[in-house]
């Protein structure tokens, strides 16, 4: 249905705008959830502590 949409559109539709937004934001959230199920957080924490001269 989007297929036809985005052929059937004009390249002013202010539709086209919002759906490539809500595509974007799907990529975000697939790459955030990669990123949480990677497993790269499990490091420990480094703190380094330096005096101000």
């Amino acid at each position: 249905m989007l297929k036809q949409f985005y052929e059937l559109a004009h390249a002013d539709d202010y539709r086209l705008l919002e759906l490539e937004k809500m595509n974007l934001a799907i990529d975000k959230t697939k790459v955030e959830i990669d990123k949480l199920g990677s497993g790269d957080d499990d490091k420990p924490i480094e703190i380094m502590i330096k005096r101000k001269e």
